[in-house]
């Protein structure tokens, strides 16, 4: 005799209505919910590892930062015929700093001078450029273990996005400006002979508001002005435009989120930014004065580091953040108040 469902005295057992399954869906949201969460609040792990030298000496001293495409379009126009393909130079104490097995900056010092110098080639991978918190973890990292007295920064800024102050939006020469620059603190006292040689440079012409800076330059700001006494410095910021196109198609296509580019990613971290123009950079050398000879005694070590970064630079991070819909693109950041 079968039994009749409709004489029960109580509601049928739930698992003759329906599946368990949506119990198992639930929790496996419920769960992947919740190691994202983990994964996000995690504070990215930034290594330092001295290759050589001793870490006391890296302190207390004024740093060089080149980072991204701008160091390295600048590091190719500094490089002699042939020079790219040796790195033969006298061997330095150097300092690196990686996030997931990825050298993220290269710090050597520089001792033969009247003082001692820090430059650092600074090529964020791609994890870290998504990531602001992996960002502020790498400038604080390069704080904590060079304490520097002055930094001067160069990096990248898109003029496609830029916003021009009301009063140049006329005026050719800031529109067409191939150099911006931002001191903080304002006063520039620690940089009164760099900025006197800015200021006579038809190129340049200062970053301004509403604009920001985001990414590595930003934390590098953030860190020098907004913390500690101990980790406090003056900082000056060069910006040249970038020279590849943007928005970044091209972040994505590594990341295999528009169509038609699953075979890009494998390449694209091993691609050189282009040359940057001779006359562009003159114009930073000439800002850097003393400096920007230091810097090409070392150019070949330092274009290295940057090739050998974009090699490892391949497959996700702990650091990064979830990535955009497929086929969207979007630029290099610039934020706006």
């Amino acid at each position: 005799m079968e039994f009749d469902h409709f004489l029960r005295d109580g509601p049928p057992p739930r698992h003759q209505l329906e599946s368990d399954s949506d119990d198992s869906d639930v929790e496996a949201a419920s769960h992947a919910a919740s190691s994202r969460a983990s994964t996000l609040g995690q504070v990215p792990l930034v290594q330092s590892v001295l290759r050589s030298g001793n870490l006391e000496d890296f302190q207390k001293c004024p740093l060089i930062l080149l980072e991204g495409e701008a160091a390295e379009s600048y590091l190719q126009a500094l490089l002699p015929s042939g020079a790219a393909s040796s790195a033969d130079a006298p061997a330095v104490p150097t300092l690196e700093l990686t996030l997931d097995g990825v050298t993220q900056a290269l710090i050597i010092l520089l001792d033969e001078l009247p003082s001692k110098l820090l430059i650092a080639m600074c090529t964020p991978s791609k994890a870290l450029r998504n990531s602001p918190r992996a960002a502020a973890a790498l400038s604080r990292r390069i704080f904590q273990e060079t304490l520097p007295t002055s930094v001067i920064l160069l990096s990248s800024y898109n003029a496609g996005t830029y916003i021009e102050n009301a009063e140049h939006e006329d005026d050719s020469s800031y529109t067409g400006a191939t150099l911006r620059y931002l001191v903080q603190p304002n006063n520039g006292e620690t940089f009164s002979p760099v900025l006197e040689r800015i200021r006579k440079l038809p190129v340049a012409r200062p970053f301004d508001v509403p604009n920001v800076l985001t990414g590595v330059p930003g934390s590098i700001v953030s860190q020098a002005v907004m913390h500690g006494a101990e980790s406090r410095a003056d900082v000056l910021v060069l910006l040249t435009p970038y020279l590849t196109l943007q928005p970044h198609a091209s972040f994505y296509q590594q990341q295999g989120e528009v169509e038609g580019a699953d075979d890009v990613g494998s390449q694209a971290p091993t691609l050189a930014p282009p040359i940057m123009p001779l006359p562009q950079a003159k114009s930073i050398s000439t800002v850097l004065g003393s400096h920007a000879h230091s810097i090409v005694s070392r150019a070949p070590m330092l274009w290295h580091a940057a090739r050998h970064s974009r090699k490892q630079d391949s497959g996700p991070s702990t650091a990064e953040v979830p990535r955009p819909r497929k086929g969207r693109l979007a630029g290099d950041g610039n934020m706006y108040l």
